[in-house]
């Protein structure tokens, strides 16, 4: 299941507005008559990885289009090779009323009210009023189908998937994606801290949906190691069983030893600033994100270590 809507701070929700009113148009996009291409929707854009069918208008899916397209880019560069043999089919409603009945006219049996993946069907279909996080989501999910030599445990499969759901970054005037990557979920993660005490190995052996947020806390703590491209490209070759044996593996320790270390990461988060940094992902535009810089600026440093902007005083944490 991928992300919530969080409450949006001014700050975000100006990015976001910016996103809107200032994309232009790409060259390379072909609008077609949707005709018997996919149910409901007046256009369908292909681009070099994507089918895209949606009711947004075209400014903003210029800048959507943009974003999809840098994201498989800059994933496939830092994680694994994305190679499928056919565009993907998504389906992109702007909002929660008309994704409700799109699902319900054309794909009943799934309930979920985020958005969701269908291998069989080549398909994502997304809400995009719960968050750019997502689509993001939903599309790991995908390049997990076309890149590993099995389907990897559960955990692993959607902790991998959510841990691309916060984000931020921009699109700089030449169409380039800068994406920063590692940040806490300021919902997930507060959840798995409280149940700290009770989580472990067996938890994530035994997954269920409670335990998305636990499973994604293992991504980013191997992300902060600088361990999690080896361990899903490992995984990508395919686990023995649950992919613990790799896991302590990559880590260089037994599992014990991993179990207690992860734990007291997690126990050991308590800056709230770094937490709730990220309510909603999103991607700008360059002249949004140099303003949202000035803006945080008192607030938000780079770390060169972790790759990310993290709360001033805070670089090592």
């Amino acid at each position: 299941m991928p992300e919530e809507k969080e409450p949006v701070p001014k700050y975000v929700r100006i990015l976001i507005g910016a996103i809107f009113g200032g994309c232009l148009g790409l060259a390379i996009a072909i609008f077609l008559p949707a005709g018997d291409s996919g149910p409901d929707f007046e256009f369908v854009r292909q681009t070099e990885h994507l089918e895209i069918h949606t009711n947004l208008e075209s400014k903003p899916l210029d800048h959507y289009e943009r974003f999809f397209e840098g994201f498989i880019k800059v994933f496939s560069e830092r994680y694994f090779e994305v190679n499928q043999k056919r565009r993907l089919k998504m389906y992109l409603i702007s909002d929660q009323d008309n994704y409700r009945e799109f699902v319900k006219k054309n794909f009943p049996s799934f309930t979920t009210p985020f958005g969701f993946f269908s291998a069989r069907k080549n398909m994502i279909v997304i809400n995009l009023s719960r968050g750019l996080g997502t689509a993001t989501h939903e599309l790991v999910h995908h390049f997990r189908h076309v890149a590993f030599v099995r389907r990897p445990p559960t955990w692993v499969d959607e902790g991998f998937a959510s841990f691309f759901e916060k984000f931020i970054g921009y699109l700089d005037d030449q169409g380039e994606l800068h994406i920063y990557l590692g940040y806490f979920s300021n919902w997930r993660f507060p959840d798995t801290q409280s149940r700290v005490a009770s989580i472990g190995l067996k938890t994530l052996a035994t997954f269920n949906s409670n335990d998305q947020g636990v499973a994604r806390t293992v991504m980013l703590f191997l992300h902060r190691k600088n361990l999690l491209v080896k361990f899903i490209r490992r995984a990508k070759d395919g686990c023995r069983s649950d992919c613990f044996s790799e896991l302590s593996e990559i880590y260089g320790t037994d599992l014990a030893t991993f179990e207690r270390d992860w734990k007291t990461w997690i126990a050991a988060q308590t800056d709230q600033r770094d937490i709730m940094m990220v309510p909603l992902a999103f991607i700008s535009n360059q002249e949004s994100w140099d303003s949202w810089l000035e803006s945080t600026k008192d607030r938000y440093t780079w770390s060169e270590e972790q790759k990310r902007y993290v709360p001033k005083q805070r670089v090592g944490s």
